[in-house]
């Protein structure tokens, strides 16, 4: 079924002060201004995705335990693309308005891209800052959840509205950018200082790490066994902390606007219904981190970052097409195959990621196969959204 023919009309989304005031008219539109009018929006998206996924690579491959060993300027190299990202994010859209290509192809491609690479900030940042296993599990659901909550916040209610007035998704990635480069300027070991000098703080960081990973069910609860609070520990905390009031108030919200005059009316089944993935995906995530021994952060982000990027574009996909469409039973298969791969690598004896470099090399055959499936079947419903045109041509001109 095709999507449905309305002429697309782009929605303001509720920018924060910051972005708003200052790097929205002082920043983004002038380096909008200096892009040539003929290069298409789309180009930049796509621009953004690959410095996104070159931003985790170059960790990936210097540190592929996600120890924070990698040489300093893997880490500049790094910010630096993630800047990129940053940049082609909150440019395309500008240009797209400025070289009247706006259309609701490029708005869910940029949305989907935007899924995608949510992982891979997490894991380079998770990085930088030394986090432990458990504390790297809680930092990829933060931010799947808000991301997730977010974009079904816009499905449910027809409103763009990424985080809070002050602190929103635009201060959330300059964060991560000027928390990668600072490990790049002055060394990873800037962010694991206690930032309290006696241990018995963080029930996450095992004052003895041979005792295991400590998270959610299997937490101790006695603070004896408890480590230090390092000043990433801090940064990471502070980040779950506002992810969770920002999902619980969306969630609120979602479900009290979903039925207002400028809501896109949706009931409360598609509400439920549309939220449920993303708990699945959570407690999938739990599964895999409890059953991976030794547990592996690149193992964990693999999967379940394909994982959540199938539910994610199935979910922006499901903005345009009605649930009977083909392109959202395509996107459907893909979820129910990334989640029955992630229960594959789980019930293995060994699910260490070291199979860059040997060993258990079709974990990565089978995730990467899964990525490769599902960003198929998105640019199958990119290319039905555009009506049947290619990504990178323009719309015909309304009569």
């Amino acid at each position: 079924m095709a999507p449905a023919k309305k002429p697309y009309e782009y929605v303001v989304p509720q920018g924060s002060v910051l972005y708003t005031e200052v790097l929205s008219p002082y920043v983004y539109a002038p380096v909008a201004e200096l892009y040539p009018r003929w290069l298409h929006p789309n180009v930049l998206t796509l621009g953004g995705m690959l410095s996104a996924w070159v931003s985790f690579a170059v960790v990936a491959a210097y540190s592929p335990d996600l120890a924070g060993d990698a040489d300093n300027w893997v880490y500049i190299v790094s910010g630096i693309f993630f800047g990129l990202y940053i940049l082609f994010d909150n440019t395309d859209g500008k240009q797209a308005r400025r070289a009247g290509l706006s259309s609701a192809a490029g708005e869910t491609f940029d949305h989907g891209v935007d899924v995608t690479v949510t992982t891979l900030g997490m894991l380079v940042v998770s990085d930088a800052i030394g986090m432990p296993p458990s504390m790297v599990v809680m930092q990829l659901l933060s931010a799947h959840v808000t991301t997730y909550v977010n974009n079904w916040h816009h499905k449910i209610t027809g409103h763009m509205s990424w985080g809070g007035r002050y602190l929103s998704v635009d201060e959330a990635t300059l964060v991560t950018m000027s928390i990668i480069l600072c490990a790049g300027i002055f060394g990873t070991s800037l962010y694991t200082q206690n930032l309290l000098t006696d241990d018995g703080w963080n029930p996450w960081r095992p004052r003895d790490p041979s005792a295991g990973p400590l998270a959610f069910g299997t937490m101790r609860w006695d603070s004896a066994e408890w480590g230090p609070i390092t000043f990433g520990d801090s940064l990471a905390m502070f980040s779950w902390s506002y992810s969770a009031i920002d999902t619980v108030q969306k969630l609120f919200t979602t479900l009290a606007r979903r039925d207002d005059t400028e809501g896109s009316g949706r009931t409360l089944k598609d509400a439920i219904t549309s939220v449920l993935p993303i708990i699945v995906h959570v407690g999938l995530a739990i599964w895999l981190f409890y059953s991976c021994a030794p547990v592996d952060p690149i193992t964990i982000g693999l999967v379940t970052g394909c994982t959540f990027s199938c539910i994610g574009l199935r979910l922006v996909v499901s903005m345009k097409f009605a649930p009977e469409s083909v392109e959202y039973r395509l996107h459907t298969l893909t979820v129910v195959a990334s989640v029955c791969a992630g229960c594959a690598v789980a019930t293995t004896e060994e699910c260490s990621a070291r199979m860059v470099l040997g060993g258990d090399q079709w974990v990565v055959a089978v995730v990467g196969l899964l990525y490769a499936t599902h960003l198929l079947a998105f640019g199958h419903a990119l290319y039905k959204i555009n009506e049947g045109r290619p990504l990178f041509t323009a719309p015909p001109k309304a009569d």
